[in-house]
């Protein structure tokens, strides 16, 4: 079922953009009402569209950006993943685990009309982490991490092509007890796969065959555990193991890379903080300025996403039942 919504042009006003000590310039921001009584989770994008996907009930719904449309995909069930291609969507299961080595699981694929694709099967090790497309083929990559072998702050993982479910790298890292987060960062662009981590920042590039090439980071971060008045404003479940002075917040959210090469790095938030910060690098994983987005401090960001190579979207929800989309351009 198709339906149509209309575009809401509510404000327009500046951000502030630092970038190596300069003066900080005018950008504009547009910010977009979506419609209500829908959890809106995700924003996606690929060279020529980008959408923002919701559930309702065990249907997503598939809103279009560019056209003010919306689809309706039906049984997809709850609060699933999605991820796209260049012309196929796709929804599958995170945090879910293989029984068995030979257990499979199912990702949904659909073209961006809600028609169905298909179904493909995937298997593997341990609970999923995430999941990228690789550009120009048919086939997916999945990262998985053993919950189970979680011993001393050290998890393992393992990341996988679709293509006869091979294991193509596997790697160690250090997360702080217990693990809270499952998902790690991945994306594939051209002949390169990019990996990043929960307690540190480092990003990890390597080839489709699974040879780590380079490693980067941005040098002059400085990551600060968390402070008593963060603490106060975690969950019930995160207070119980966080530590005040003692205990780091993630870091890495998500990686995006534009049409021109470069590699946006989007940090989480700090608990209670309304600056949101990109840092931007060139294609050798060279820093180059850090972006800086204010929210206002109604707003609670539900996810964010390079959608150009000039603009950045966050979606926001302002209580229970609205959620807006920002778009923010940037030189």
């Amino acid at each position: 079922m198709k339906y149509y919504l209309n575009f809401l042009w509510t404000y327009l006003f500046f951000i502030n953009l630092t970038a190596f000590g300069q003066t900080s310039e005018e950008r504009s921001i547009i910010s977009q009402e979506l419609p209500i009584n829908i959890y809106w989770s995700q924003i996606l994008s690929n060279e020529n569209s980008y959408f923002i996907v919701g559930f309702q009930d065990d249907d997503a719904v598939l809103y279009n950006l560019k056209s003010n449309s919306s689809i309706i995909i039906s049984a997809v069930g709850m609060k699933m993943f999605s991820f796209i291609s260049n012309d196929e969507l796709f929804f599958g299961p995170l945090g879910s685990s293989f029984e068995t080595d030979s257990s499979k699981i199912k990702v949904l694929k659909f073209d961006f009309n809600g028609k169905s694709k298909g179904v493909k099967n995937i298997i593997g090790s341990g609970v999923i982490a995430n999941y990228s497309t690789i550009p120009n083929t048919k086939d997916i990559l999945y990262v998985t991490i053993e919950l189970m072998g979680y011993m001393g702050g050290m998890m393992d993982g393992i990341i996988y092509t679709s293509k006869n479910s091979r294991p193509v790298i596997k790697f160690e890292y250090i997360q702080s007890p217990p693990p809270l987060r499952i998902a790690l960062p991945v994306i594939a662009i051209k002949e390169k796969i990019y990996l990043a981590f929960e307690n540190e920042y480092n990003i990890n590039v390597y080839s489709k065959s699974g040879k780590l090439i380079e490693s980067f980071t941005y040098p002059d971060f400085n990551h600060q555990p968390y402070s008593k008045i963060e603490v106060e404003l975690l969950s019930p479940m995160q207070k119980t193991t966080t530590q005040a002075g003692i205990t780091y917040p993630p870091i890495i959210q998500k990686i995006d890379i534009s049409g021109d090469g470069k590699i946006f790095i989007t940090r989480f938030l700090r608990p209670g903080s309304l600056q949101l910060f990109v840092d931007v690098f060139n294609g050798k994983g060279r820093y180059l300025n850090t972006l800086e987005f204010q929210l206002d401090k109604n707003e609670k960001l539900i996810d964010a996403c390079l959608i150009s190579k000039d603009k950045y979207a966050c979606l926001l929800s302002l209580d229970n039942s609205t959620s807006i989309v920002r778009i923010y351009k940037f030189n």
